[in-house]
């Protein structure tokens, strides 16, 4: 489905129980049209018909619209302010439009989010998500969405989560220290946030604030993505100089897949079918363990919540007949494209990869009690011949690791350089349990050796270490939309 839309289309949003895509648009040209149209044909007869009033219509600014799955359209409703689309719930009735970006929040009245109904075209609630006395950061909604049908959440600039219960408009619960909502379970039960400081995955029960588990991540997760049974879950981080994709097991809750990619500053993550999964503007075959293919578009808004295995979007085109803005999607890799695919080696653009060689070096700083340097460097040189790395003092490719002791904890870098000045780096931090206490020094050492063991767990080495660039091997493809014939 490849459609034009009329005016600044700037969000759109998914609900995946109606199949429906809700989008809205800003300096509403349609809106315009209309008024325009009405002005003509009510000149004719403005001296046979009764002058009513004089008061003027406020003409709209923002049009948002249903649109379902088969690209027929649906409810319309138009705003006379410049609102963004904040959020839509799953059954694409209710919608959460608030301020528009960049426009004074000093001005209460602008800052508030407000909760419509698209059948019937009425405001629902509405109310300002933050405290008026608080920091004027507070006041911008960055992000909001949809958790049932009484609950919703806002995150302003300064990254705090707040949970409020509507149409009664009151906070439940803030949550601090995350870096922004990621995704949120099916049916809502469940928040999933990043935490910035420890490179973890948090899942908050949405209903009551309480941690029910964290995950270990390679790096800061950027994006996440559920597949369509629904089975496992796919996190998109950055581990400073790279990216890493990383399969987890939604019944073991294990790890099954682990690996590092080229990070091209995107967020995105999106699974395409069952062996495929967008990160950034890359796609990822989780048989070869990386980067297939890499997509190169114009400046677009992908679609939150996209469904059916694909990844929509929209950008404005600039080339068509009739320029403008357009909505399509990455479809599911076909046969052939398979073909392609089969042709590319994740080796050509590796750094490290099987049948490579390295050398290897472990340097431990700062206190250093019951730690080994050889010790550790066995168990990265295992790790490297489990995947088929020869280990030789004088290979061009080294791989060195440096283990910090400070008063925060423990803080473990890995760095793998090679030919050609590339390089892949990977960090990770541990907090160190102190000495003071009921069970004093005496235990200190055990506990040294417990959080490098979890250090080296969270930096493992992957199949594949790429640099920070693809090579030209990787096939690229440039996305262009044009309107259906």
């Amino acid at each position: 489905m490849i459609r034009r839309a009329i005016g600044n289309l700037r969000e759109a949003y998914f609900a995946n129980h109606a199949n429906q895509i809700v989008m809205s648009w800003r300096n509403v040209d349609l809106a315009k049209a209309r008024e325009e149209r009405k002005k003509k044909s009510g000149a004719k007869n403005k001296s046979k018909s009764k002058k009513k009033s004089n008061k003027k219509k406020t003409p709209p600014k923002t049009a948002v619209r249903v649109i379902s799955s088969t690209g027929s359209n649906g409810p319309t409703l138009l705003l006379t302010d410049q609102h963004a689309l904040l959020a839509t719930d799953p059954t694409a009735d209710q919608i959460l439009v608030g301020r528009n970006p960049g426009s004074d929040v000093t001005d209460f009245d602008n800052s508030r989010v407000e909760l419509w109904s698209m059948s019937s075209r009425k405001l629902l609630a509405a109310w300002r998500p933050f405290d008026e006395a608080g920091h004027i950061d507070e006041r911008g909604v960055w992000q909001s969405g949809f958790l049932d049908g009484q609950h919703v959440f806002t995150t302003n600039i300064r990254r705090q989560t707040v949970v409020w219960s509507v149409p009664a408009c009151q906070a439940e619960y803030a949550l601090e220290g995350f870096s922004r909502v990621l995704s949120t379970t099916p049916g809502g039960r469940y928040l999933l946030v990043a935490d910035p400081l420890r490179n973890q995955l948090v899942w908050i029960e949405s209903a009551t604030g309480k941690i029910c588990g964290v995950v270990p991540c390679r790096g800061l997760p950027a994006g996440v993505a559920f597949d369509s049974a629904g089975k496992r879950l796919a996190v998109w981080s950055r581990p400073a100089e790279t990216g890493s994709v990383e399969i987890f097991d939604l019944q073991t809750g294990q790890r099954t897949q682990g690996f590092a990619i080229p990070h091209d500053g995107r967020s995105e993550c999106q699974w395409l079918g069952d062996n495929f999964v967008l990160a950034g503007s890359m796609l990822v075959d989780l048989n070869k363990e990386g980067v297939v293919w890499k997509y190169k578009y114009p400046k677009h808004w992908g679609i939150q919540d996209s469904f059916h295995d694909r990844f929509w979007m929209i950008a404005h085109d600039k080339e068509a007949k009739k320029p403008g803005h357009y909505l399509s999607a990455l479809t599911l890799p076909t046969a052939d494209d398979q073909d392609r695919f089969a042709e590319v080696d994740p080796k050509q653009t590796a750094i490290l990869a099987p049948q490579g060689s390295a050398s290897v070096r472990v340097t431990l700083t700062g206190q250093s009690e019951g730690l080994s340097s050889k010790k550790i460097q066995a168990r990265i040189t295992k790790a490297l011949e489990a995947n088929e790395v020869t280990i030789d003092a004088k290979a061009k490719v080294k791989v060195r690791l440096t283990i910090s002791s400070k008063s925060t904890g423990l803080f473990g870098k890995l760095m793998i350089s090679g030919t050609r000045g590339q390089r892949w780096q990977a960090t990770h931090h541990v907090p160190l349990p102190s000495a003071s206490g009921g069970d004093g020094k005496a235990t200190l050492g055990p506990r040294r050796r417990e959080a490098v063991k979890l250090l080296l767990d969270g930096i493992p080495i992957p199949r594949y270490i790429y640099s920070s660039k693809l090579d030209d091997s990787i096939g690229v493809s440039e996305i262009v939309w044009r309107e259906e014939e």
